[in-house]
């Protein structure tokens, strides 16, 4: 039984047990820290994650491949050097023993035919990753014809070490069926995670229903239909089923389609309508955005059926069975103990990981909604569950940018040492990335004054959604990004620079207002939340909008697919302007003044002195192109128009023009750039899209 294998390599004993056991490191680490990068914005659990969905493919080959090259050793006779450093190790522990080898002769050590063979199919089990990611990018989606050929290959491999071995295992029958065992499982796991990208790269197929406008929107997951009359019924249902019921029709925005279901927006805009908050609003969202998540980066829409259960249960059962085997029937006393050390790792692991990602299965979104929908009654077990355990959907905070912030900054005003770290990073081409960590902030939207952003969203847009009732209607709200705030507060009395900052390229309206907004912020940036300041609310909001716009400007421009190009290139001008004129103010010297303090003597010089003439004629080196681009001049002349109005009206302006040109851009965005910020943390944004969406606001329909 079997077949010969090839002419004895040199030993790679060593690099074979490192190789299997950082496999399985890296397993351990993905299932947990996977789930991490949709919750979290932060660069440093994207990284962990990047570099285990890396390597974790890469080191399972690795080992697969030196298990090839070492097919002489696990099915022949061992190489004399082999002899040497197994024989020196079982002399001291007094478990090596020797035995006349089948493949030709000589001595060898039984555990290397026995044990390497086993651990081949832990490998494809491996190669099959966790349930929390089969992609860690849209684009890998894109390769799952590769991630098949792979299978087809790792396969072959590993039944090639099984076979090699079997002359050399006869009369150990038990490991055979434990090995068995784990081939099935491992070439399931490997196979789920294939089609889980075949899944997830198919766009939806709108089928015949879509054209007949005729859809059930409200089924549970495959194998459960449940039948509802409109937004009435949907009240009764969990956050968790009422998510899942909008996914279901408004997946097809994901590909960037068009709807054409009447009764559908009329349910899904009677639902958001009759929300009294913003966190039932948007708790609704991060659902539906959640299902999402699960079904372009992980197995859950594959594991979460009829046919994905019962292979969990095949599959931990196959796992259990053959580590009984091993543990109970398989003859260990001719085994390296290091070997057996690693095998019971090796299942234990495999064990742990599927009891792990069993519990996640249980507690999961999909397994609430499966268990509500397909009963009459909803699952009071479901309800017990999310009470006590709910992690966050996303990141749940707004990234913050500042123009003023990064001219003060660098690198006149930093330490000597970080001076001399940011000119180690241009040197490298690392200078954006140490910007991002110095003056990229976040800022959770769920603590203290922040909440009221939220809030002040969703009421904007019921208030634009109750008022369009034609489709002349919803293009005009679309369209606004600014006029309309500034008409409602000013009407007549508006001055022509203040109407006109409005009427530019986006980028520039964008960054004109930013600087604008923290010019009328002096005088009132850190009171702006002290207790009893009834303006308070609409600074916070004004100056969060404002510099949550600008990140989107400069670090997710592909999500503004409205923006002409130059927006990055007016942002540089624009602060090469502004720290030329701080430079030649003196205030960049200032080195022991609080940051805090130099921001608002930096904000108390743009709005006395005129920045044309306190900047010396001379062309700005820094300054990209023939002719620059800053808008600071134009934004201090804005800011001076705005702050001669009285304080009220000046903060309603500025407050409804960051909302006009929120939900301005959030109607224009393209689906596929929304999916693939969901694994970096999700994006205020985002939310805001999906919720006019359903309240039938944007090109949707």
């Amino acid at each position: 039984m079997g077949f010969s294998p090839p002419v004895p390599q040199q030993d790679s004993n060593w690099e074979i047990r490192a190789a299997v056991l950082l496999s399985l490191v890296l397993q351990v680490l993905l299932i947990f820290v996977a789930p991490v990068r949709k919750r979290s914005s932060s660069r440093v659990p994207r990284f962990v994650v990047w570099s285990c969905y890396l390597l974790a493919d890469w080191v399972a080959d690795l080992a697969l491949g030196l298990l090839l090259n070492n097919l002489g050793n696990i099915g022949g006779p061992a190489t004399s050097s082999s002899i040497a450093l197994l024989g020196t190790t079982a002399a001291d522990d007094g478990a090596m023993v020797r035995r006349e080898g089948g493949g030709g002769g000589g001595n060898t050590s039984p555990s290397t035919p026995i044990i390497f063979a086993f651990w081949a199919p832990f490998l494809l089990l491996h190669l099959g990753g966790p349930d929390t990611i089969t992609a860690y990018s849209l684009a890998d989606n894109e390769l799952w014809v590769r991630h098949l050929v792979g299978l087809l290959f790792e396969f072959s491999a590993a039944a090639v070490v099984f076979f090699c071995s079997l002359q050399q295992q006869q009369q150990q029958q038990q490991v055979i069926l434990a090995t068995v065992l784990m081939f099935v499982v491992g070439t399931v796991k490997y196979g789920e995670r294939t089609y889980s990208l075949y899944f997830a790269r198919i766009e939806p197929d709108p089928g015949p229903e879509y054209a007949n406008r005729k859809i059930n929107i409200f089924a549970g997951p495959r194998g459960t239909r449940r039948q509802h009359g409109g937004a009435e019924d949907l009240q009764s249902l969990s956050v968790d089923a009422q998510g899942y019921e909008f996914f279901r029709v408004f997946r097809f925005l994901y590909v960037n389609l068009i709807l054409s279901f009447v009764s559908e927006r009329r349910i899904s805009h009677e639902f958001f309508m009759s929300r009294t908050d913003s966190t039932q609003a948007f708790g609704v969202i991060e659902a539906e955005l959640g299902f999402l998540y699960d079904v372009k980066y992980t197995k859950a829409p594959i594991v979460h059926t009829r046919v994905g259960y019962a292979l969990r249960v095949l599959g931990s059962c196959g796992l259990v069975a053959s580590l009984l085997l091993f543990v109970v029937h398989v003859d260990k006393a001719g085994m390296l103990p290091v070997d057996v050390y690693i095998t019971y790792a090796l299942l234990t692991g495999a064990v742990a990981l599927d009891a792990a990602a069993l519990t996640m299965l249980v507690l999961s979104s999909w397994t609430t909604v499966f268990l509500e929908l397909s009963t009459r009654n909803r699952s009071s077990r479901s309800k017990r569950i999310k009470r006590w355990w709910q992690p966050r959907r996303w990141s749940e905070t707004i990234t913050q940018m500042n123009v003023i912030t990064h001219s003060l900054g660098r690198p006149d005003n930093c330490g000597r040492f970080l001076r001399q770290l940011a000119n180690a990073a241009d040197v490298l081409g690392l200078g954006p990335t140490l910007e991002d960590f110095i003056f990229i902030r976040q800022a959770s939207l769920r603590n203290g004054e922040r909440r009221q952003i939220l809030e002040f969203i969703f009421g904007r847009i019921k208030d634009v959604a109750s008022g369009a009732q034609s489709y002349q209607d919803i293009k005009k709200a679309c369209d606004l990004r600014g006029v309309g705030a500034i008409d409602q507060k000013l009407g007549e009395q508006c001055s022509m620079s203040i109407r006109d900052s409005v009427t530019k390229d986006l980028d520039e309206c964008l960054l004109l207002w930013h600087v604008a907004t923290d010019l009328c912020l002096l005088g009132g940036g850190v009171s702006a939340t002290v207790e009893g300041d009834k303006y308070a609310e609409m600074r916070e909001t004004s100056r969060c909008l404002s510099e949550y716009m600008l990140y989107l400007l400069i670090k997710q421009s592909d999500m503004l697919s409205t923006v002409a190009g130059i927006g990055l290139i007016r942002y540089r001008d624009t602060c090469a302007q502004a720290r030329r004129f701080f430079q030649s103010s003196g205030l960049l010297r200032r080195h022991s003044t609080s940051s805090d303090r130099l921001h608002d003597m930096a904000r108390n010089l743009l709005l006395t002195e005129d920045v044309a003439t306190a900047i010396p004629a001379a062309k700005d080196q820094d300054v990209d192109g023939d002719a620059p681009r800053s808008v600071l001049q134009s934004a201090c002349e804005l800011a001076r128009e705005l702050k001669k109005l009285d304080e009220e009206t000046m903060w309603q302006v500025v407050t409804g023009v960051w909302g006009e040109m929120l939900t301005f851009v959030a109607c224009r965005g393209r689906g596929s750039t929304h999916v693939q910020q969901l694994a970096c943390g999700g994006e205020l944004i985002t939310m805001v899209s999906f919720l006019m969406n359903h309240l039938g606001l944007g090109n949707m329909y």
